[in-house]
């Protein structure tokens, strides 16, 4: 690299300022007791979809749906829901996974 080439400042484009979509995305619907999760499921994801379902269950849900978009047959991803699933029915709460 020459010199002048090292000097000269760095164009950033606006499409490398665009930030990065997120890995997964959860939306809770408190009217139906539905969390919609979107994306890759890990342990930090877990814990983002267990504060959401608490949240709901704050409200008087006893029953909710989780609907994963794009499904999932990862093993990792099985074994975290159903970690999940089981840590809320031993508190009475049912959650089943569309």
């Amino acid at each position: 690299m020459s010199r002048e080439a090292a000097q000269q400042p760095t164009v950033v484009r606006d499409a490398d300022q665009q930030p990065l979509p997120p890995l997964l995305v959860v939306r809770p619907d408190a009217l139906t007791g539905t969390l919609d999760v979107r994306g890759r499921l890990d342990r930090v994801g877990a814990d983002l979809v267990a504060g959401s379902a608490e949240a709901l269950c704050r409200q008087g849900h006893r029953h909710l749906h989780l609907r994963l978009e794009p499904p999932t047959a990862d093993p990792d991803e099985m074994a975290l829901l159903a970690a999940l699933v089981e840590r809320f029915a031993a508190c009475g709460v049912r959650i089943v996974v569309d």
